[in-house]
Formats: C-alpha cells, sequence, structure tokens
C-alpha cells in the first residue's frame, strides 16, 4: 500500500528536539502497535511522540496491541479517540513483563480515553503498576480502563483527573485469580465510575482502607461473582447509582468503624449487602430525586438503612432489613402488594414523621413489639403491636395504612357502644403466620380529626357478620395539641383476630367527628354564562372552616372568586359563579381548616361553547394497577383515549362515552411497565394531555 508521509511537527522551545504526532491507520493489518505499516508515515511512535488513536484513517472498531516481552513504550502523549459508535481498544498483553509496559511522559493530560475508548492493562510485570503516567489520566464519559493485572494501582488511581466531563469515566478492575484478594487504593480518592469485575478472577474479594474520603462521582458497580470489603473509618460517597451483582458481596465494614456510605443513585443488588466487622455501617439514600431500591438478597447483618431524601424511595421489590431502618427524610414507597419491605426478627426503626415515612405495606418476623412505620400522601400514622401471649419468633405481621373512608369500603354496622367509625383512615393487619394474641395501637393524628381522646375506641371489622366490633380502649397516650383536635395514640384491649383496624368513637359526629372529609366536589354549567359549584363533606364541620372556591382560564393560575364558612348543621355547599366564560373553566376547592391548614379538592372543568376536552385530575399519580380520572367534555359523545410512553409509541388506546360536562373513568394499567407516560384524550375539535408515572 502506498502511503504518504505526514509529519506534524512541533518545535519544542527548551532545545532542538521535535515532537511529532502520530496517528493510526492499520496498514500492517496485524493490529501490533510495534509494527511501523500500522502508523501514518510509517513510523513507530517514540518518547517524545503525540500519539493519537482514533478513526480518521481506519473508519471502525479496532484493537492495537502493545509489544510483550520486557519491552517499555514510552510516549509523550497518548489519546484514544473513536468517532460515532466505534470502538478503539489498547491493550497492554499478559506478555509483557516490563516495568512499565506503557510509559506516558507528558505535560497536562498525558493520557486520554475519550468516549468509546478502551485502555486495558495486562501487565506480568513482579513490580510496579504496568502503566506509568507522569501527569494527569484523563477518563473522560464514555471511556473505559480495565486494570487486569496483580500489579498495584495506587501511582495510576493517584493520577486521575477530576475535570468536568469525567464523572462517568469508567475505572475498572478485573484483577486474575491470585489467591483470592487484591488491595484496592481506595483512601482519598476521587473515580469518574468505579467496576470491580470477577471475569478473570474465582470469587475475587477487593480490599480497601483509609482514613480518608472515598468518593465516586458515577456508578459504582460490583460485578457477578466480585466482592468489596471496606474497613475505611471515612465515608463513601456514590453520586451515582450502586449496582451489587449476583453473588456478589459489598461488604460494608470488617472492621469496628461506624462507616457511612452515601448514594444519589439507585440501588440496584441481585447479591448481598452486609457487614462482617464489629462496626455498625449506614448504607444512606440521600439523592434529590427519586431513587430506585431493588434488593433480591437483602440487607443483612448489622447494616442500617437510612432513607434521607425528600423525593422518595421507591422500592422495585420485596426485600429484607436484618438490622434497623432510619427513617429521617422523604418516603420508602412500597406501595404494592408485591413490594413488602420486611423488618427481620430483631430488627427495629429509628425516626418516624411527616416527612418520612413507608408508604405501603411493612412486614415484621418475630416476637417483640414493634411500631409499623407506616403513613400515606403527607399522614404519618403508624401502628403498634404488642405482645400479650403465644409470641413465637415465627410470627409474622404485614401492615398498611389506607387514607381512604373505611365506611365506603366496609359499612356502617356498628357494636355497641361504638357510635361512629372515622370517615378518612383505616389500617390493615394481617397475620400470615403464628398464634400470638397483641394489643393493637393507633396513632391519633390532627388529619384524624378527633377532639377527645378519652371517647375512642380500637374497631375492627369481623368479615364474618359485616360488624365493626370494639376491640376497646386500653391505654390513651396524649401527643401534642393542635387545636380543636387532638393528637397522641390509643391502645386497645387484647385480640386475638386480625384483619382490618380504625379509630372509633362513643360520641356523635359533632362532638368526636373523625374527620373533615370531602366526599364530593363538582361543577356544572347550568346556562351561557354560568355555572354551579357544588361540594359535599362526610360530616358537619367541627371548628373554624373556609372554603375558597377558587378558578382559571385554562392556565391554572387559580385565584379566588368566592369565600364560605364551614357549617356546624349542613354538610351540603352550593355556590354560582355568573361569569363563566367561553373555552374551558377550572375549578377547585381550597379548604383552611381552624388552624390555618390548608388543603385542596381535585379539579374540575367546565367547557362553555367550544367542543373542548379536559384531563382535568388523575389519582393515583404515581400510578399502580388502576388509575382514575376525570375528563370535562364541551358535548355528549364518543372519545378516544391513547396512552404514549416516553419514545413516543402508543402502547394502549380505547375509546368511551362522554358526557356534556365531567365524567369520571377508569383505567387499568398493571400491563404498563414502570416508567413515565402521557395519557392524550381526542375528541373532534379538541384533544388534552397529561403526564404520569406507572410505578
Amino acid at each position: 500500500m502506498r502511503k504518504s508521509c505526514i509529519y506534524l511537527i512541533s518545535l519544542c522551545c527548551a532545545g532542538n528536539s521535535f515532537a511529532a504526532i502520530i496517528t493510526w491507520d492499520g496498514g500492517g493489518g496485524d493490529g501490533l502497535w510495534a509494527t511501523a505499516a500500522n502508523w501514518v508515515g510509517n513510523i513507530v511512535p517514540g518518547p517524545g511522540d503525540d500519539v493519537i488513536l482514533d478513526n480518521a484513517v481506519v473508519l471502525a472498531t479496532y484493537t492495537v496491541t502493545l509489544p510483550g516481552g520486557a519491552v517499555t513504550t514510552t510516549v509523550s502523549t497518548l489519546t484514544i479517540t473513536p468517532s460515532a459508535a466505534n470502538n478503539i481498544t489498547l491493550t497492554l498483553p499478559n506478555s509483557n513483563t516490563a516495568n512499565p509496559g506503557l510509559s506516558v511522559t507528558g505535560m497536562g493530560d498525558g493520557l486520554v480515553l475519550n468516549n468509546g475508548a478502551v485502555l486495558k492493562n495486562s501487565s506480568l510485570a513482579i513490580a510496579g503498576s504496568g502503566v506509568s503516567i507522569t501527569n494527569s489520566f484523563r477518563i473522560n464519559n464514555g471511556g473505559h480502563y480495565i486494570h487486569n493485572t496483580g500489579r498495584g494501582n495506587a501511582a495510576i488511581v493517584s493520577q486521575l483527573s477530576i475535570a468536568a466531563g469525567t464523572e462517568l469515566g469508567e475505572f475498572e478492575f478485573d484483577i486474575p485469580d491470585l489467591g483470592g484478594s487484591y488491595i484496592l487504593s481506595l483512601s482519598g480518592r476521587t473515580f469518574g465510575s468505579l467496576t470491580l469485575s470477577g471475569l478473570s478472577g474465582t470469587n475475587i474479594t477487593y480490599i480497601g482502607s483509609g482514613s480518608m474520603i472515598l468518593t465516586v462521582r458515577g456508578n459504582l458497580r460490583i460485578a457477578n461473582t466480585a466482592r468489596l470489603s471496606i474497613s475505611l473509618s471515612a465515608d463513601i460517597q456514590v453520586q451515582g447509582s450502586c449496582f451489587v451483582g449476583s453473588n456478589s458481596v459489598f461488604n460494608l465494614q470488617t472492621s469496628g468503624n461506624n462507616n457511612l456510605v452515601r448514594v444519589r443513585g439507585h440501588v440496584t443488588s441481585n447479591g448481598s449487602i452486609t457487614e462482617s466487622g464489629t462496626g455498625l455501617p449506614v448504607l444512606e439514600l440521600n439523592g434529590s430525586s427519586n431513587q430506585n431500591l431493588l434488593i433480591a438478597g437483602g440487607i443483612l447483618s448489622d447494616v442500617t438503612l437510612k432513607i434521607n431524601n425528600p423525593a422518595g424511595i421507591l422500592v422495585i421489590t420485596t426485600f429484607s432489613l436484618a438490622y434497623k431502618l432510619q427513617l429521617t427524610n422523604g418516603k420508602l414507597n412500597t406501595a404494592s402488594p408485591a413490594r413488602v419491605l420486611v423488618m427481620e426478627a430483631g430488627s427495629s426503626v429509628i425516626g418516624g414523621s411527616n416527612l418520612s415515612f413507608v408508604e405501603g405495606p411493612v412486614r415484621k418476623r418475630g416476637n417483640t413489639d414493634f411500631i409499623f412505620p407506616v403513613g400515606a400522601g403527607s399522614i404519618y400514622a403508624p401502628i403498634g403491636i404488642g405482645n400479650v401471649s403465644g409470641e413465637d419468633p415465627s410470627d409474622a405481621f404485614t401492615a398498611k395504612y389506607i387514607r381512604v373512608d373505611p365506611r365506603s369500603v366496609y359499612g356502617v354496622n356498628y357494636q355497641s357502644p361504638i357510635d361512629h367509625v372515622s370517615m378518612v383512615e383505616y389500617w390493615s393487619l394481617l397475620q400470615s403466620s403464628g398464634t400470638a394474641t397483641k394489643k393493637i395501637a393507633l396513632a391519633v393524628n390532627p388529619e384524624s380529626f378527633a377532639t377527645n381522646l378519652n371517647t375512642l375506641l380500637v374497631a375492627r371489622y369481623n368479615t364474618g357478620d359485616g360488624e365493626w366490633k370494639n376491640e376497646g380502649l386500653n391505654t390513651v397516650v396524649a401527643g401534642p395539641p393542635f387545636p380543636p383536635y387532638v393528637t397522641g395514640s390509643i391502645t386497645g384491649n387484647a385480640v386475638s383476630n386480625f384483619g382490618i383496624f380504625t379509630l372509633a368513637t362513643t360520641d356523635p359526629p359533632g362532638i368526636n367527628p373523625l374527620p373533615l372529609n370531602l366526599l364530593n366536589f363538582d361543577a356544572v354549567k347550568v346556562g351561557h354564562t354560568a355555572a354551579a359549584v357544588k361540594w359535599e363533606l362526610a360530616a358537619c364541620c367541627a371548628g373554624k372552616i373556609w372554603f375558597d372556591v377558587q378558578k382559571s382560564t385554562g392556565d391554572r393560575n387559580f385565584k379566588t372568586f368566592a369565600q364560605l364558612p364551614g357549617s356546624a348543621s349542613n354538610r351540603y355547599y352550593e355556590l354560582s359563579d355568573d361569569q363563566l366564560g367561553p373555552g374551558v373553566t377550572n375549578y377547585r376547592l381550597k379548604i383552611i381548616d381552624a388552624n390555618g391548614k390548608l388543603s385542596y379538592s381535585k379539579i374540575v372543568a367546565v367547557i362553555n361553547a367550544h367542543p373542548a376536552i379536559s384531563i382535568t385530575s388523575l389519582f393515583p399519580n404515581p400510578v399502580n394497577r388502576q388509575v382514575t380520572f376525570t375528563v370535562s367534555s364541551g358535548r355528549a359523545g364518543k372519545g378516544r383515549f391513547v396512552i404514549y410512553n416516553m419514545n413516543g409509541i402508543a402502547v394502549k388506546q380505547w375509546e368511551a362515552d362522554l358526557g356534556e360536562g365531567n365524567t369520571v373513568l377508569t383505567m387499568h394499567a398493571g400491563e404498563l411497565p414502570a416508567g413515565l407516560y402521557q395519557m392524550v384524550a381526542l375528541v373532534p375539535g379538541g384533544r388534552s394531555v397529561l403526564g404520569f408515572a406507572k410505578q
């Protein structure tokens, strides 16, 4: 092959020497660094040269192999820059025994791996690191270094660049089988993404110690069959996600240190997260956006799981926790029978508040007293079990808090002396194994709308006769006052039957209401320029309640146009909006309770003189199996509904009959994978879009 000799020469100011930029063209056809025909100009790079491996001449993926034997390849700088979707791999083979096999001596970013570049260091030298870098080693996002040698790593790790754009540059350890363990340089180090692989070694254990913080700016991955054992006395900060592969182990502490492992991204473990020392490590989820938690192998031994993310944690699959759950900030969302937090025998919970609780089911195994840290929405509403008799280590209870009127589900058949039960909340407490008798403790929150703790009772729904049974009042614990409501907890008498529990009272609703509950809110067109706004409460108001009726004209910028006080003798309210304009008008109710606390109704719409359609509300969001949504239409007829995923692909569509005004519809979403979606409603001349998330 005929080549032109291209020399890009730069004059070195310090003397009379010249440094050339040498690029690869693969003309030799053997992929060997030492073959002159593989380089533009047929010149093998020398110690003063700047080397570029790119796709300027070779347009596809390729591999370059450095010399074997006791040979050191020295260059000034080395940059690997693939283009498009190509990969370029530079390998220091395991036949190389030189110390070092590759030496990069230039100033600044001497060794640079760009997106798609791979440098695999398989040195078989008896000392050193295989690769020597005088100055900075820059692994840009998408670049990949593989330390596939038993040689040391500290000298290489210490040269890693932390410049912007290197956060996801990958540093992988894939150590051959050297007797089972390998020491990592972690103390005070900063990586982009860090991968620990077990491909070349059998159940290799990576060991790290020291007293300075380890920072991983990208992802931490412990690949299949690898093990990471830490004895650091300092924290580990993972700013991306953490992955633990099958048959892999993340041992957070092997000594007596109480270290903290913080993860800001998702945590996925198909192996084990554990500790083996006397220390008490903490795995803290402290992101600022929603984090997913998929723990197939459990969190074992004395490891505390700390929830400290105001955006919340979504549990993807059932997992067990052996030691402690620490609830500091944000919700742990199980919210599905298929996703349960299992607290093992002897485990406990620290914290719990309106800012941090478990939304969804929690299971407790073992025979100790336990408070289930459950809640819903912004309400922390724990339920407790206390031992009475028959305790067994095999006991297992599952609890969940449901913010729904229990009368709408289980009816209003009461055993004396119950006057009525709560109209806003209930708990499910199921016994899956064991025969223990327990006392049940229920939280009383401001949102329970109770005014007298001493007339409350624990009520249990009995499926046999469909009656709410009185389980008594054994203990009252008063909480902080929240006028006009009381707070605290009540404990009933011993029970051996479990199921649905709620608060009950011997007082009538006007004295101890157990709730302010908005049953219905709607708006309907009553003329060309008028609409009627209506709402219904479950019970008459207790205390000074105000209702602000608000509206907007399509931009959701709501403004109050009328105010009404609550009534001690009336559950039904209605007023007229005599200034209904053309197009879509949205209405909502702003409720101000006696303590100034605000809550809002769902949004409904009235469409006037326009063939429009509007999806005004959707609940719940995120969606689980079924969603209820309200559609307002300017005229009666058929409406078409299409669900699009984030790739713009229609994944579900159907038609439904719509009336003029507001129509409440349901959709089954169980078959949709987890992710983000858009619901599009279509009628002739009108279209409306609303986004939702599927858990």
